[in-house]
C-alpha cells in the first residue's frame, strides 16, 4: 500500500496523545461502563414510531399516513403505539423491562437545518461551543479519565463522523471496514529515515506510527469476522467485536441513515425501523452473551422531529420534538418518561398535538424534555462524572445550568 492511500483510508483517526501501554487489559475506565450512541440521520419521525392512536387530530392531521401505519398498543390509557417493525422493544402489548422511551424530547426554537440541528444535539449548545458533549466529558482532568491505561476512548463505525466526539484530544478510531484495516500489509511500518530534515514529512510519520500502534493493538486482538451480517447488522456485529475485546473503550457511536423521508415515507420510515429493530437486537443479544450488558447503556438521537402534518407527497417534513430510545441493564425501563407538565389526558397520547394544530396549520410539537438534561444524566448518574452544568468557564457559551426535568431513568 502506498503511503498516500494510506493516508486516506485511516484519515478518519483523531489522534494525540499515544500511552505507552495501548489497550493494557484493565476495565477501570469510567467504572468500566460505556455509552454506545446511535444517530437516527435525517430526522426521525416520532410520531410514525409511538402513534396517539386515540387522538382524533392525529387522524386529522395525517389522515392517509394514519390509515398505513401499523402499530401495537402500549398504553392503552393514553392511547400510545409503537410502530409494530419494532418489535424487539415489547411483547404483549408492555414494553421491555430494559427498554424506556423518553417522549417528547427537544429544546425551544429548534434549528430545522440538518446541519446545525445536529451540531445542537452533537454538542449540547446552541451557541459558539465547536466540542461534542462527549469530548468534554473524555477530556476534562477533573474527571479523571486519565486513570484509564488506555489510548482509543471513543469508536465510530460507519460513516465519519465524530459528532459528540467531535475535537476529543483523545484518541478516536473511525472503523470502516475492520478486516482490511486489520491486514497485516495495511499496519505496516514506513521508513522514518525519509523524515529526517523534514518537519512537515516528519510530523506525518509520526502519524503514521500513531495509527500503526493502534492498528496494532487491535490486530489479532479484534475478531474481524462479522459471520454474514450486512448494512447496519454489520457495523453492530463490528461494534460487538470491538466492545468484546476492549471493553474499557468508554465511547460508541453507530449511525442509520435515510430519516428525512420528505415523500413517500410509509414504506421507507417502516424500513428503517426494521432495521434499527434488527440492529438493536442483534447488540442486546451480544451485549449479554459477554456479560456487557449491565455495563453499557444505549441511547437513539436524531437532529429534529417531524411536523405533526403529512404533506403532499405522503411524507413529513422538518418538525420539533421527538422520541428517543435507552435500552441498558440498569435502565429503569418498562415505562414511556414524558417530562414536566406533560399532556397525560387519556385519549391524548402525550403528544401536545392540540397546540401543534393552531390554525389548522400543522404546526410543530412542543418539547417536554430538554435533550440536556438526558445528557445530564448521563454524565453524572452514569460515568458519574462532571455534568454539563459545570462547564460554566470555558470560552464557548455552554450555557446550561442544570435540569429542569430529573428524569432518573437510571438505576443505582
Amino acid at each position: 500500500m502506498q503511503r498516500r492511500d494510506f493516508l486516506t483510508y485511516t484519515s478518519a483517526l483523531a489522534l494525540s496523545g499515544i500511552f505507552p501501554s495501548i489497550f493494557a487489559n484493565d476495565n477501570s475506565g469510567l467504572s468500566g461502563r460505556r455509552v454506545i450512541l446511535i444517530e437516527l440521520k435525517g430526522g426521525n419521525d416520532g410520531l410514525n414510531t409511538l402513534i396517539p392512536y386515540k387522538d382524533p387530530l392525529y387522524k386529522k392531521l395525517r389522515p392517509k399516513l394514519s390509515k398505513v401505519v401499523d402499530y401495537r398498543s402500549i398504553d392503552d390509557n393514553l392511547g400510545i403505539g409503537l410502530n409494530n417493525e419494532l418489535k424487539f422493544f415489547g411483547a404483549d402489548n408492555k414494553l421491555r423491562s430494559d427498554v424506556a422511551i423518553l417522549h417528547s424530547v427537544g429544546y425551544e426554537k429548534v434549528n430545522k437545518s440538518h446541519f446545525k440541528g445536529i451540531k445542537y444535539w452533537e454538542n449540547a449548545s446552541f451557541h459558539f461551543t465547536k466540542k461534542g458533549w462527549i469530548a468534554r466529558a473524555l477530556d476534562d482532568p477533573d474527571n479523571k479519565f486519565s486513570q484509564r491505561n488506555i489510548s482509543t476512548q471513543g469508536v465510530v463505525i460507519g460513516d465519519k463522523v465524530l459528532g459528540p466526539l467531535t475535537r476529543t484530544t483523545s484518541d478516536v478510531l473511525i472503523v470502516d471496514d475492520l478486516r482490511r484495516m486489520l491486514k497485516p500489509e495495511n499496519i505496516a511500518r514506513f521508513n522514518e529515515k525519509e523524515a529526517k530534515g523534514n518537519h512537515n514529512l516528519r510530523h506525518i510519520l509520526n502519524t503514521e506510527t500513531s495509527i500503526t500502534n493502534q492498528l496494532k493493538a487491535f490486530h489479532g486482538a479484534v475478531n474481524v469476522n462479522t459471520g454474514k451480517h450486512k448494512g447496519f447488522d454489520k457495523e453492530v456485529a463490528t461494534l460487538l467485536n470491538i466492545v468484546s475485546a476492549f471493553p474499557q473503550i468508554p465511547a460508541f457511536k453507530l449511525s442509520l441513515g435515510g430519516f428525512d423521508t420528505h415523500r413517500g415515507q410509509n414504506a421507507s420510515h417502516n424500513g428503517l425501523l426494521k432495521k434499527l429493530n434488527n440492529g438493536l437486537k442483534l447488540l442486546v443479544d451480544g451485549l449479554r452473551n459477554n456479560k456487557l450488558y449491565d455495563s453499557t447503556l444505549i441511547m437513539t438521537y436524531s437532529e429534529f422531529g417531524r411536523r405533526p402534518k403529512e404533506n403532499g407527497s405522503l411524507g413529513t417534513d422538518h418538525g420539533d420534538a421527538n422520541c428517543h430510545f435507552l435500552l441498558g441493564g440498569k435502565v429503569k425501563g418498562g415505562k414511556i418518561y414524558y417530562g414536566k407538565d406533560a399532556n397525560l389526558t387519556p385519549g391524548k397520547g402525550a403528544y401536545e398535538l392540540t397546540q401543534a394544530h393552531v390554525d389548522n396549520a400543522g404546526k410543530n410539537i412542543g418539547y417536554k424534555i430538554d435533550f440536556r438534561d438526558v445528557y445530564q444524566e448521563i454524565l453524572t448518574k452514569w460515568w458519574k462524572v462532571k455534568g454539563l452544568d459545570k462547564y460554566k468557564d470555558e470560552g464557548d457559551d455552554l450555557r446550561y445550568d442544570g435540569p429542569v426535568n430529573k428524569l432518573n431513568f437510571l438505576k443505582a
